[in-house]
Parts: C-alpha cells; sequence; structure tokens
C-alpha cells in the first residue's frame, strides 16, 4: 500500500492558476485598468502564474519535467502568456553496443532533453467555461551511438525540432 501511495503522490502535476478579482488596492507602481464588470483590477491582480512540474520513474527509466508559465488577463474573457517547457528523460541500457573484435556487448543509457518553448491563448465564454490554444516548438536532444565503416563505435549528437498546436478546453472551477 505504501507503494501505492508514493506512486500516485509521484504522478501528479500541478497546473496553471488564475486567480478570481482579488481585494483591490492602490499601489502606485501599477496603472489601475478597469475590467468588464466595471470593477478595478492592477497589472498585478490580472497576472496569470504558474506551471507544471513531473516525475517518475520506473524499471531503468526516469523522467523530470518543469514548465513555468506567465500569462495576463486582458479582460474577463481574453488570456494570453508564455510558457517554457524542459524535459529529462533517462533510458538505462538503452543502445546495445557490440565490439567487433572481441564480440562483447556493453550498454550505454539514453539521456533525452526536450526544451519546449511555446505561446497560448484562452477564451472564456458562460462565465466559467473555456477553449484553449497553445502553440510550441519541441526541441528534442539526445547522444546517438553509431558505428562507422570499420564496426567502430563513434557518437554523434542528434536534434530535432518539431512544432505543436495544442487545442483544448475546459471549466474553470474556483475553490474558494
Amino acid at each position: 500500500y505504501i507503494s501505492l501511495v508514493f506512486c500516485t503522490f509521484c504522478l501528479f502535476t500541478a497546473e496553471a492558476q488564475e486567480y478570481g478579482p482579488q481585494k483591490i488596492r492602490y499601489d502606485e507602481d501599477y496603472k489601475k485598468i478597469n475590467s468588464i464588470d466595471g470593477s478595478e483590477q492592477t497589472f498585478k491582480d490580472r497576472l496569470i502564474y504558474g506551471g507544471q512540474f513531473g516525475f517518475g520513474f520506473a524499471a531503468g527509466s526516469l523522467r523530470l519535467a518543469v514548465s513555468p508559465t506567465i500569462g495576463y488577463k486582458f479582460n474577463d474573457i481574453l488570456s494570453a502568456g508564455v510558457t517554457l517547457g524542459y524535459q529529462y528523460n533517462m533510458r538505462k541500457d538503452y543502445w546495445s553496443l557490440m565490439d567487433i573484435n572481441t564480440g562483447a556487448y556493453s550498454y550505454k543509457n539514453l539521456n533525452l532533453h526536450v526544451f519546449s518553448p511555446g505561446l497560448w491563448g484562452r477564451v472564456t465564454f458562460l462565465q466559467n467555461f473555456f477553449v484553449h490554444a497553445e502553440f510550441e516548438y519541441n526541441i528534442t536532444s539526445y547522444k546517438e551511438y553509431l558505428y562507422d565503416q570499420n564496426y567502430n563505435v563513434i557518437t554523434e549528437r542528434t536534434s530535432q525540432a518539431v512544432p505543436c498546436l495544442l487545442l483544448g478546453g475546459g471549466i474553470k472551477q474556483p475553490i474558494s
């Protein structure tokens, strides 16, 4: 039971939070902004911040991820922002290499790094429903083990870049 509870806590992610209207205060550093409902909010009150943290492991593998997010709530309908993600994946003994002279095998780990800068936008309708669009550019980098024409092991740094468009929707459910 203890391992089940531990695994449950290791597999959760925390999403970015958008706070509702906060207590209005006078702040000389920020200009007050009127919202659609007529209340005034400062620049700080309209900031959206948060992100995700991920951790996972299994026999011979490990995954760590972090993705901070910051955004701005332009009005009660439109929000937009940026995110910068990083993910590390390790897979033990991924590469199987044979020495052509001795016939002996050796094994190397896969260490995969993924960087994901992105932009996002959110449109809220009917008070608590929203649609969300996010464009991110995933840049993957890892060391690859190959053989040359004489069957000697060589290493090569491999990188790939893949653009991604993520679309979705949801419901905002205030806790307090």
